[in-house]
């Protein structure tokens, strides 16, 4: 029996999981193309001064990645180890525990911004209408310049506000943070076993290659339309059927030989670095923390880096927008390191500690956009038009916002049989 060929254009966890299903019949030739030279970039490290970091906060949230982790374990031999620490907020001057009630809340934001003291149930298109606006805008305006306030909605509510607001949604994910954050049920994460991503890769690897699926790495990927779109791989056009799992932004990168006006949508540089304090404080007792602060305008996360490699120092992971206010990253790192300090020693159970912190490095992770809603609505609109009824592309789904660990594998379950369907 001749077997098909199936080309996966990009690696990420939702190409592997679609990889392994469709291997199971043992009817196709698999190859997974991925344009960068680190496969699973995502999870690949990066070094900063010597010391090694996943690019940004990565962990699994346990219960929510249940099914995900015991997969990591039977197909792969990964094993992960529980991080019995949670999530905390920046909000202001004040660093709260992001489950805390109404009561606990500083007084000068539930009264300054009419926060209610009553369970609040809101669908997420509904936000905008039914939340104070001028809560939204202090939030939306520390979170950086020019960014759209319904394109980041999701970020705001309701991770900045009091446990009694809650999502109404049946999405796993909001199903997961209203119990989270009523305290229905423990919150805490898993990480690999030495805190680095990148440690992961090697049995996924192993695993695929075990199956038969092949690896190329650093390859030009493109898309020629003549009446057809067809995939080229390094000029050279791929047989068989091509599963694209890539953002939209992306495909349309990758296309030749055809004209779609797009909109301007402007970037926005994204880094992260890495500080040390001199004592332990407050930032310790969590694993990650998100940050809508004046004084740390920009600021998206700060997370522990302990859970990498102790180390005598107390370090910390940030990331940031970039803020051409200032002149350079270093000064604008410098700005973060004094808020800090400012909000930590007012935070200390009311006394003061004298806490130092030094910045260690930087660096440029990525570019990330913040298009109105409008915008993406029509370019999905476009999208399908342009890729409706093509012969041997699939493209199971149109992503134009990341998405987390848990739903890749979540939705590889969800799009293999409409998949197989059309092979």
């Amino acid at each position: 029996m001749v077997k098909k060929n199936i080309n996966l254009i990009g690696s990420s966890l939702y190409s592997v999981f679609l990889a392994l299903e469709l291997s199971k019949t043992k009817k196709y030739n698999i190859a997974i193309y991925e344009k960068s030279k680190n496969f699973l970039n995502s999870f690949s490290s990066i070094k900063i001064e010597k010391k090694n970091c996943n690019q940004g906060f990565h962990a699994f949230e346990s219960i929510r990645s249940e099914k995900l982790i015991k997969n990591f374990k039977k197909n792969f031999s990964i094993n992960l180890k529980k991080k019995n620490k949670s999530r905390g907020i920046i909000i202001d001057k004040f660093i709260l525990d992001s489950r805390e009630p109404y009561k606990n809340w500083p007084k000068s934001i539930t009264n300054q911004y009419s926060l209610k003291n009553k369970e609040t149930k809101i669908k997420p298109e509904l936000v905008l209408k039914k939340i104070n606006q001028k809560y939204i805008n202090f939030i939306h305006n520390n979170l950086g310049n020019k960014f759209e306030v319904e394109n980041t909605i999701q970020l705001i509510y309701p991770w900045f506000f009091p446990n009694n607001y809650l999502v109404k949604s049946e999405d796993e994910g909001s199903i997961h943070l209203n119990n989270v954050r009523q305290k229905k049920i423990e919150h805490s994460y898993y990480v690999p076993k030495h805190g680095l991503f990148e440690e992961l890769k090697a049995p996924i690897i192993k695993k695929l290659k075990n199956e038969g699926i092949k690896i190329h790495l650093n390859k030009n990927i493109t898309l020629i339309k003549k009446i057809f779109f067809d995939v080229f791989c390094d000029d050279k056009k791929l047989e068989g059927t091509s599963i694209i799992t890539l953002p939209i932004f992306t495909i349309l990168n990758s296309i030749q030989n055809y004209k779609l006006k797009l909109p301007k949508i402007r970037p926005h540089k994204y880094y992260t670095a890495l500080i040390k304090s001199n004592t332990k404080n407050v930032l310790d007792d969590y694993l990650e923390i998100i940050v809508s602060s004046e004084k740390l305008k920009g600021l998206r996360r700060i997370s522990n880096y302990s859970f990498i490699k102790k180390n005598k120092n107390y370090i910390y992971q940030i990331e940031f927008i970039e803020d051409k206010n200032y002149k350079n990253i270093d000064l604008q790192i410098k700005s973060y390191v004094e808020g800090l300090r400012s909000i930590i020693k007012m935070n200390k159970n009311n006394k003061k500690i004298n806490i130092k912190f030094k910045i260690i490095g930087f660096k440029f992770l990525r570019y990330i956009f913040s298009p109105k809603n409008k915008i993406l609505n029509d370019l999905v609109t476009k999208f399908d038009r342009l890729f409706k009824n093509q012969k041997n592309i699939i493209i199971p789904r149109y992503i134009t916002w990341p998405i987390n660990t848990n739903k890749q594998y979540l939705f590889s379950k969800i799009d293999i049989s409409s998949i197989e369907k059309k092979i």
